[in-house]
């Protein structure tokens, strides 16, 4: 990590290499639990190096009914920050997907299936109070009594 130290209470939850603002060269790319961590480094016209580092409080990501506003397009993402917006090309989907996964449960304390299993199990809870029933009990009953038809008619071994 060119001259980014770490804090003392802060970790590293993602480290990669990205296309960063149109820039040809790669792009170091460092989520910690406080911070995105963007390392440039620039070849300067007296041929050296010369390292930017930008650093954005991951507080800062823009919320929307508890959803992380971290969108993707293909290796593409974006993210919407309170006073900014930032842009990646990951090299890969699989890099793409550990960095959102990652970035989503830092900013909700929730994985996406944690957050997906909520969803649903409020979905259930909504139906069986509407209809005064009991939805996992009744498709439990239905699996039950389709897979095993001969019980139905009661013949026996």
């Amino acid at each position: 990590m060119e001259n980014y130290s770490l804090e003392q209470n802060e970790v590293i939850l993602y480290k990669g290499v990205i296309q960063y603002k149109q820039q040809e060269n790669n792009t170091q790319l460092i989520l910690t639990n406080l911070n995105i961590v963007v390392i440039n480094k620039n070849l300067t016209e007296h041929s050296k190096i010369e390292t930017i580092i930008e650093t954005y409080p991951v507080n800062e990501i823009k919320m929307y009914q508890g959803v992380p506003q971290i969108k993707s397009n293909g290796t593409h993402v974006e993210i919407y920050l309170l006073n900014n917006e930032l842009e990646f090309i990951f090299n890969s989907k699989i890099e793409q997907h550990k960095f959102i996964s990652e970035a989503t449960k830092l900013a909700t304390g929730k994985t996406s299936a944690e957050r997906s299993a909520t969803k649903v199990k409020n979905a259930i809870n909504l139906i069986n109070d509407t209809f005064n029933t009991d939805i996992v009990k009744n498709t439990g009953n239905l699996i039950s009594n389709t897979l095993n038809p001969l019980k139905k008619f009661g013949k026996k071994k």
